[in-house]
């Protein structure tokens, strides 16, 4: 059976159609809105707030951002995947856990700043999703990548 929680996913708006055209290969969202550059589909009852076809919409070049609420057994969080300038698929599950830094960690490292400082910025890069900015001309980059590379036929 499983833990389930509510759920919203975003897309771009020009993802739209080819979306919902996957998500409905697995289940209808339980609510559509445009709001701003996006759609946000939104979908209750969701297994641990994993929905089952984000690897689906990797492969055919979709940003998104999957908004998940806490459940009994885990805590609310984010899975995405944005494209980097280079094409490159950049997939992240993150929890609210995950935001916070342990102070113990941090006073351990203290007496060197050099590794404060890294060890800071390795965990900001973990949790700091890529922006939507571009991302409609990044997830072409991704595709053609695809194409050139010769993975039309398998997922990434």
């Amino acid at each position: 059976m499983g833990d389930r929680t509510y759920v919203e996913l975003f897309v771009l708006l020009e993802h739209t159609d080819k979306a919902r055209k996957i998500a409905s290969t697995y289940r209808d969202p339980d609510e559509e809105t445009a709001e701003g550059i996006y759609t946000r589909f939104a979908f209750d009852e969701v297994s641990y707030g994993k929905l089952p076809f984000l690897d689906a919409l990797v492969f055919e070049g979709i940003p998104y951002e999957s908004n998940y609420a806490a459940g009994g057994d885990f805590t609310e969080g984010t899975d995405s995947c944005k494209f980097t300038e280079n094409g490159e698929a950049i997939i992240k599950e993150i929890s609210k856990e995950e935001y916070s830094i342990s102070i113990h960690k941090l006073y351990e490292l203290l007496p060197s700043p050099a590794a404060l400082g890294k060890f800071i910025s390795e965990r900001y890069e973990y949790v700091i999703v890529l922006p939507w900015a571009n991302q409609l001309e990044y997830s072409k980059r991704y595709l053609a990548r695809k194409l050139i590379e010769g993975n039309v036929n398998g997922r990434t």
